[in-house]
């Protein structure tokens, strides 16, 4: 009897693994999953699980690579090699790029462009998604610092980085925190949010396990949309005030919230460029748009969606004009890319990705041309 059962046991568990496996193959092949590679980091928050990984936007797959420091970039060398000009860059998901081949991301563009102009260049990438201000200071405070910039480029997407700055405008606690109270500094360090063994792994290194994490909290979303939708005397959503768009919004800037928020991002960029003057090294600021500020159109449809807004109440240029007070007072070289994405949208150029949000080939094209022409002005 002992023996049948562990027979029909042992036939369960080998059918069980072989359709996994087998459906493991499928996904490998056919059906790649993205995976969430982060890797918990104490002092900046994450940076990228080391080794290959999968990204798919809006349907493009792309196979990615992080160094071993944990950053989406090739192999470097700590020690500077002899007569070669350093770039480090720090930023988001806009520099990190996964949206794009690696090839084909203006870092990558950019170091072409200086080495087809006779410059003995490497570009080191130091950028991880979702990055606040306050993670690219402490990026190249414990990381990019140590590999001895002679230029240090920061790219900087104000429509989140300004309200992810402090903890008091809903930014996630698996970020850290700088903030200032009775003249005193306070660190705030990154909460873990890894889910631990061994989910880790499943997530890590198989495709259809992903896949099944996705499919369940779809499922759940949908559920909880249908019990939402059952439950009588419910306050309807407040769709006339989408408080994501407030770094637009006049009046929420004049919120102490915010005002804290601007004062701490330009606290690390004053410290970067300490960093920078101390290393001897240029500094320059790129900020990234979002596709609102250069294609009206998108902006309509957005605001569109919440019928009691008032379109009237934002300033698309609120940011750029707060950002632009800070680098002049601070004497940092500022690129303002409106000006040059508005003037290839103006041509019927498309610049981000259908959906997703990011730059595209051309947008990332276009980008690196404005470092060039920037740093060649130097």
């Amino acid at each position: 009897m002992k023996r049948s059962l562990l027979i029909n046991l042992s036939l369960l568990l080998g059918t069980v693994l072989f359709l996994f496996l087998c459906a493991e193959l499928w996904f490998r092949f056919f059906n790649p999953q993205s995976e969430n590679q982060f890797w918990f980091d104490p002092l900046i928050g994450s940076r990228v699980q080391p080794g290959k990984f999968v990204t798919i936007t809006d349907g493009e797959v792309h196979y990615k690579r992080a160094n071993s420091q944990g950053f989406v970039d090739r192999e470097w060398t700590l020690e500077k090699p002899s007569g070669v000009k350093r770039i480090v860059i720090l930023g988001d998901s806009f520099t990190e790029a996964i949206q794009v081949d690696d090839d084909k991301n203006y870092k990558h563009i950019l170091e072409d462009k200086l080495r087809k102009n006779a410059e003995n260049v490497e570009v080191l990438n130091f950028a991880v998604r979702g990055q606040s201000t306050v993670q690219e200071y402490l990026t190249l405070k414990n990381y990019a610092r140590a590999y001895k910039p002679d230029v240090i480029i920061v790219e900087t997407f104000l429509f989140n980085d300004v309200s992810s700055n402090t903890p008091f405008l809903g930014a996630t606690k698996s970020r850290p925190f700088i903030i200032f109270r009775d003249g005193k500094e306070v660190l705030i360090p990154p909460q873990n949010p890894e889910y631990g063994f061994p989910f880790n792994i499943l997530g890590d290194h198989f495709h259809s396990y992903r896949w099944t994490v996705t499919e369940f909290f779809l499922a759940k979303s949908a559920v909880q949309k249908i019990i939402s939708s059952n439950i009588e005397n419910t306050t309807p959503p407040d769709r006339s005030r989408p408080t994501f768009f407030d770094i637009y919004d006049p009046e929420a800037q004049n919120k102490p919230e915010w005002k804290e928020a601007w004062d701490i991002t330009e606290e690390m960029f004053r410290r970067i460029q300490d960093i920078a003057k101390e290393e001897q090294a240029e500094l320059l600021v790129m900020e990234a748009q979002p596709r609102y500020e250069i294609y009206q159109g998108d902006w309509k449809s957005e605001i569109q969606k919440y019928p009691g807004a008032d379109a009237t109440r934002y300033d698309l240029s609120l940011p750029r004009k707060k950002a632009k007070e800070i680098f002049q007072k601070l004497g940092i070289l500022y690129i303002d890319l409106v000006p040059i994405f508005q003037e290839f949208a103006g041509r019927g150029e498309k610049l981000y990705m259908p959906t997703d949000g990011h730059a595209n080939v051309r947008g990332h094209e276009v980008m690196a041309q404005a470092l060039f022409d920037a740093l060649q002005k130097e």
